[in-house]
């Protein structure tokens, strides 16, 4: 069998890639926020512009402050003036129409920046709230900014006496609200919801289904604008601990993927924000001995040296040296390629499908009555994908434009849970297995990934043109 001039430089190519698989591992730095205090719980991150949001509950003052039927005092919304990462300066509680003894929790600003949407109590009363078991909590929308003397707070139709609505989480479109409720019929003790927006308000909540929600608790969803959902649960193998998870949406919900330590530990790790370009982001956990807030960030050292992306091909040529007489004999050639397929003649192209280990049989037929005369030859063929970081081809690229890049680890076989990082040659880094660009130069641009698993790591690159 003779393979193309093609076939011979693809075989180089792989085994010069398979080279380029380092041992080593993305390190994640997590700090504690400057809003945390002793013996209180701060939780619930998220950021709006340059202001940081959270929940406390820690007492007010020394003659006023709230308290449940624990005795402990109740979770209010707080924001201060983010000057660092981990710091956070002139922190002041947030107050809705003067009331201060509601029980607040989880918020989220929309993407237009002009409502609030928020967990309260359905009781109108601290009096009522504090005492009345067992607690119902609701969402609430209130016009932003809070500064507004005459802004009014209004109660989103999802809540009953039943059961508890909360924990909210907007599409960054506005049109998908995502939040969590212990509605009977579910598939755990709470599950996560999702509403569209529809011309009429709010619709009916749809639930994620059993990929997301499991036995036990969901809580905590972030949808981030890359279409991931991140969220908390005690389930998905947690054993009993509370950990961040995200999942992806592709052509449904894709199993749940845990991040990684130190972000979750075997402490109880929950309600995150993350950035755009998921490269960092803050986080809860009881892993000082009460509820705080963390950043963190991936230290991330893209690879000096990689390989371009190399586009595999399985086309191939075959023919057979020696000759029967055809002329003389109703005899023809017929090639089986081991996938069902088959080819006459003496020399025939042939494309497989993908990798594979495939038995190529050379048989000499009749061509009168189809019968096999005898086998003049077989091969064993065992084709395998380029060990490499595949990144889409995505054309040229217009300026100002969105474009997105997806990659796909390829030649591994099964990779459990693996990370994805970016460098968009623009000094833009993002994370993630799809994310999106915008260039606002023409020129030519080395797009990185670089892939982080168990250990090793993988790098590769694409050169794209914007125009």
């Amino acid at each position: 069998m003779k393979r193309s001039l093609l076939s011979i430089i693809f075989l180089s190519l792989f085994t010069l890639f398979a080279l380029s698989l380092t041992a080593q591992k993305v390190d994640v730095n997590v700090e504690p926020v400057s809003v945390n205090t002793n013996d209180n719980s701060e939780i619930a991150p998220f950021l709006f512009n340059d202001d940081f949001y959270f929940l406390s509950n820690r007492k007010n003052s020394f003659l006023m402050s709230a308290f449940d039927k624990s005795n402990m005092p109740m979770y209010r919304l707080y924001k201060g003036r983010l000057i660092d990462d981990s710091e956070v300066m002139d922190v002041e509680e947030v107050a809705f129409n003067g009331a201060f003894y509601d029980m607040y929790g989880p918020a989220v600003v929309s993407g237009c920046g002009t409502k609030l949407i928020f967990t309260r109590s359905r009781s109108e009363t601290f009096k009522e709230s504090s005492r009345t078991s067992p607690v119902r909590l609701d969402l609430y929308e209130a016009d932003y900014p809070l500064n507004n003397s005459e802004r009014t707070v209004r109660q989103l139709p999802f809540g009953s006496d039943e059961w508890s609505v909360l924990h909210p989480s907007l599409s960054c479109d506005g049109q998908r609200l995502f939040f969590v409720m212990d509605k009977p019929g579910g598939y755990g003790e709470s599950d996560i919801y999702m509403s569209p927006l529809t011309s009429e308000g709010w619709g009916e909540p749809e639930n994620l289904g059993d990929v997301i929600n499991s036995s036990g608790s969901e809580f905590f969803p972030f949808y981030h604008s890359s279409g991931k959902l991140y969220f908390t649960s005690n389930g998905h193998g947690s054993n009993g601990n509370a950990n961040i998870f995200y999942s992806e949406y592709v052509d449904g919900w894709q199993p749940p993927v845990k991040l990684d330590y130190p972000i979750n530990s075997e402490y109880d790790d929950f309600g995150s924000f993350i950035f755009d370009d998921e490269t960092k982001g803050y986080f809860a956990s009881s892993r000082s001995g009460s509820d705080d807030i963390y950043y963190f960030e991936f230290d991330l050292r893209f690879c000096e040296e990689g390989d371009q992306v190399v586009e595999d091909s399985y086309c191939f040529t075959f023919y057979e040296e020696s000759a029967i007489e055809t002329d003389t004999l109703p005899n023809k050639y017929l090639w089986d390629f081991g996938d069902g397929d088959t080819l006459a003649g003496k020399e025939v192209n042939f494309c497989f499908d993908g990798p594979g280990n495939y038995d190529i049989i050379l048989n000499v037929v009749d061509s009168i009555t189809g019968q096999v005369q005898y086998q003049a030859a077989s091969y064993s063929l065992n084709l395998e994908e380029t060990k490499q970081v595949y990144i889409n081809d995505p054309g040229v690229i217009d300026v100002d434009s969105e474009v997105t890049f997806s990659a796909e680890l390829k030649g591994f076989g099964k990779v459990d849970a693996p990370n994805y990082f970016w460098d968009l040659g623009d000094g833009v880094i993002k994370r993630g297995r799809t994310v999106k660009a915008e260039f606002v130069e023409p020129g030519e641009y080395k797009i990185w990934c670089e892939v982080y698993w168990e250990g090793n790591s993988v790098c590769s690159y694409r050169i794209v043109e914007v125009k």
